[in-house]
Order: C-alpha cells, then sequence, then structure tokens
C-alpha cells in the first residue's frame, strides 16, 4: 500500500469518526466493508475475474464524500469557535472561504512541484525522449509492463502495458495473453529470451524493444542498436537479420 492509499484510508476513518452514529456514516460503512471484504478476497484468491470488477473503486465516491464531510465539520466548529469570540459572520465567513481557496492551491502547488521534481529524475526521460523524436508510422515498442508513461509521453505504439485494460471478454483474454508473453520475454535469458523476441516480432509485428541496462548486452542477431544511456537501450528488431 502506497502513501497515497494510506491517506486516502485516513481520510475515510476520519470522516466515520466523524459521522459515526448518523445515517451517511451507516452508508459509508457499507460501502467500506464491501469494498474492503472483495479486496482482500481477490487479493488472497488471486481472482482476476474479480479484479476486473475493480471492488476498490468505491474509494471513488468514499474519498471525496469523507473530505466534504470533514470540511463540513470543520467549518462548524471554526464558526462555534468564532461567535464565541463575537467575530461577526461577515468576518467569519471570509476567513473561512480565505483558508478554503488558499488551502487546495497551496496543496496543489506543492502536488505539482514534486511531480516537476520527480519527472526531472526519471531515468526513462531519455528513452522516451530519443523515441518521441524518432518514432515513426506502423512501428509497435515492445517494453517492460510497468513502464506506465512510455506510451503517453512519447506517442508511440506499444505492444502491451498495465496503464489500462480492456472490458470485452476477448479483448482481456488477447491483453492478459500479451502481459504474460512480455513478462516471459523479460524475465528470459540468452537463447531463450532471442527465441521469445523473435516469435513476438513475427506473431506481432513488433519493431523495436527497450531494454534495461542488465539486458543491454543481449546478442540476437535480429537486435540493432539504435539508443543506450547508463538505464536503458532502444534496439530494432532487423528482419533480415531474423532466423
Amino acid at each position: 500500500m502506497g502513501p497515497y492509499a494510506a491517506i486516502q484510508i485516513g481520510i475515510v476513518l476520519t470522516a466515520f469518526l466523524l459521522t459515526r452514529g448518523t445515517r451517511i456514516c451507516a452508508i459509508l460503512v457499507v460501502l467500506l466493508v464491501v469494498s474492503t471484504v472483495l479486496t482482500i478476497v481477490q487479493i488472497l484468491t488471486g481472482s482476476n475475474a474479480l479484479a476486473l470488477l475493480l471492488p476498490w473503486r468505491p474509494f471513488v465516491f468514499l474519498v471525496p464524500v469523507s473530505t466534504a464531510l470533514i470540511v463540513g465539520r470543520g467549518i462548524s466548529f471554526l464558526v462555534g469557535r468564532l461567535e464565541r469570540h463575537r467575530t461577526s459572520r461577515h468576518a467569519i465567513f471570509v476567513v473561512i472561504v480565505t483558508a478554503l481557496l488558499a488551502a487546495p492551491v497551496m496543496a496543489g502547488v506543492a502536488h505539482m512541484q514534486r511531480q516537476f521534481r520527480e519527472a526531472r529524475r526519471n531515468p526513462l526521460n531519455g528513452v522516451m525522449d530519443f523515441v518521441a523524436a524518432a518514432t515513426k508510422r506502423d512501428q509497435l515498442y515492445l517494453i517492460p509492463i510497468g513502464m506506465e508513461t512510455f506510451r503517453l509521453r512519447t506517442g508511440a505504439p506499444v505492444f502491451v502495458d498495465k496503464k489500462s485494460h480492456p472490458y470485452k471478454d476477448t479483448e482481456v483474454m488477447e491483453w492478459y495473453g500479451r502481459i504474460q508473453s512480455t513478462n516471459a520475454f523479460y524475465r528470459a535469458r540468452g537463447d531463450t529470451a532471442c527465441r521469445l523476441l523473435g516469435e513476438l516480432s513475427a506473431r506481432y509485428s513488433v519493431t523495436h524493444v527497450v531494454l534495461g541496462r542488465d539486458r543491454s548486452k543481449m546478442t540476437c542477431d535480429l537486435l540493432h542498436e539504435l539508443y543506450r544511456d547508463p538505464w536503458f537501450g532502444v534496439y530494432e528488431l532487423v528482419p533480415s537479420r531474423k532466423s
């Protein structure tokens, strides 16, 4: 579980504590329990069918509603405290509105700064810049399935990634098969890796492959190096060298 997931769970639990005993709390509890139970079942069973139902999706509803409840309780608390100090209602609302406008702006700026810093340090920058400049029509890139920003950043078609998945039954099976084939290639070594790469090229017309530095010394006849940096390399699958 990442830090963002922990924050989201914390927001939902805080809303439960603030609204306990109310009807809205009962609704939130039902959604949370159903989502949590189904998610745990999916993790324990590894059920792909259940995973495609996205049992954790109620958090898309739970988090904003919980945030609104927390903000509402906070506003009520501030209004009560300020009124006890005989502060005018006009001043109260000015303070509240200013705080509500300033808080998300500051949080957004901080988040964007963090994203920009992470983007500048991304070891994929070099290879993605190269592919974005060099990609042409009819090229198809084989990449590790975890490179979820590659397709959007470069505009290059990819064999498969985990950024999103289809929902139609036959398309899900095709997507899953491609995931398995990609993982098998990146786990393989030596002649086995070369054979799997050749099969992907022949069956799916894969034209290029991205390899990490641990695989940069692959000696497949069909590989022609186009780009290499300290982290990744881009290789073209040369038809004339296929066995």
